[in-house]
């Protein structure tokens, strides 16, 4: 998946006016978190800018890029002040990361 495929998806999801480059740095960052604290990447070899975060190809293979778009679901209700929704949807993007997490886990003691 592509950032711009999770946007979309979100936006069409999610209808929101959170601007595309603040949707791009969420899913960078929440890449970078991915790649340090769960494949163990060296975070002082990452670099992160705006070139970087709006052609982003997000590593996390189907059916766990859900993690993804509830990532930026959440953070649109955030943004948004939705302290409901963003208590909702943050609880989704912590069991889709778990389930990532664990999904990698497995793989790697293969």
């Amino acid at each position: 998946m592509t950032a711009e495929k999770c946007i979309a998806l979100v936006d069409t999801l999610l209808p929101n006016a959170v601007p595309t480059l603040l949707k791009q740095r969420w899913l960078a960052e929440l890449e970078g978190f991915i790649l340090v604290d769960i494949r163990h990447h060296d975070p002082e070899a990452m670099e992160m800018d705006d070139e970087i975060a709006e052609g982003l190809v997000l590593s996390v293979p189907f059916p766990y890029d859900r993690v993804y778009w509830t990532y930026l679901a959440a953070m649109v209700d955030y943004y948004r002040g939705d302290v409901t929704r963003y208590g909702e949807s943050s609880q989704l993007f912590e069991r889709s990361l778990e389930d990532y997490a664990k999904w990698y886990q497995r793989e790697r003691r293969c």
